[in-house]
């Protein structure tokens, strides 16, 4: 077993930013961004944009079908923030390929995702106009928010394979708890590196951070607290890793003016369009 200082070092072997994800995150700090700058970078990657596209069609957003090109799924379905957000999170998850199968395996973990994204920007939208965060951002939030596990898959090899086996055998122990123990650090402190290495949105960063050092990132602080709503939600249904604790927190939900009946109606929705979903995971882990 490596330890942890070895752990630490390992991360800056990790491959750099792919091209188009770091070009995304330009165009994304570009204030009056054109629509045709953002076309151009996405479709140098075939993939990526049937990636789009598919999700365009899905029935998230009532479409049969109908979209065919890019600027369709900007224009007709999506909007250029869902679509620059989730080029950038499709583009940064292509760098990991991790074993499809298991409970950190890469289908679960991007199911995990595709249902948090959904859920997280559904509830955003619930929001009163004046106080809701971003909707596309709140969606990327939800698609790298367990970075840190294809980290892991990718650089830690053996000891992936035995967390994944581990947690297959003890499958009630809280994620967190099992990481620490077996690699001395957790997910999420993995994927907080990563995200500060490859200079990530503050957004993303700030739903990785301890409590403590939270007053960093207080400006952003509505998507973690989305991301600990959204996690309660899915937890039953064995959807969240890690703080998944099923109590909805009402207090959250106060700070948030988000009404519980509409919180789980919206959750009702997304939940039941599990084999969307199903094909999108399939997809990503092409």
């Amino acid at each position: 077993m490596l330890s942890l200082k070895e752990r630490v070092k390992a991360l800056h072997t990790l491959p750099p930013m792919p091209n188009t994800a770091s070009n995304i995150l330009n165009l994304r700090s570009i204030k009056d961004v054109r629509v045709e700058q953002i076309t151009a970078v996405i479709e140098k990657d075939p993939v990526l944009v049937a990636q789009i596209i598919s999700y365009a069609n899905s029935a998230f957003f009532g479409q049969t079908g109908s979209v065919r090109s890019l600027k369709d799924a900007i224009f007709r379905v999506l909007g250029v923030d869902t679509v620059t957000n989730m080029a950038l999170a499709l583009s940064v998850g292509s760098t990991f390929h991790i074993p499809p199968d298991g409970p950190i395996g890469a289908k679960s973990i991007w199911r995990s995702s595709i249902y948090t994204a959904a859920l997280m920007q559904r509830l955003s939208m619930l929001m009163p106009w004046g106080e809701r965060p971003n909707p596309g951002t709140a969606y990327l939030v939800g698609l790298l928010h367990n970075i840190g596990l294809f980290v892991i898959g990718h650089l830690f090899t053996d000891e992936y394979v035995y967390f994944n086996d581990y947690l297959t055998k003890n499958s009630e122990e809280d994620i967190l708890v099992s990481g620490k123990k077996i690699l001395g650090i957790t997910h999420v402190k993995i994927g907080k590196m990563v995200m500060l290495m490859w200079n990530m949105p503050d957004e993303l960063i700030a739903a990785t951070v301890s409590p403590g050092e939270s007053e960093m990132y207080a400006e952003h602080k509505k998507y973690a607290d989305l991301l600990i709503i959204v996690k309660s939600l899915l937890a039953p249904h064995g959807l969240a890793f890690a703080n998944s604790n099923s109590e909805l927190p009402f207090d959250l939900l106060e700070k948030l003016n988000l009404e519980e009946e509409d919180v789980i109606l919206a959750a009702d929705d997304v939940l039941s369009e599990g084999d969307i979903i199903k094909q999108l995971t399939k997809q990503m882990c092409a």
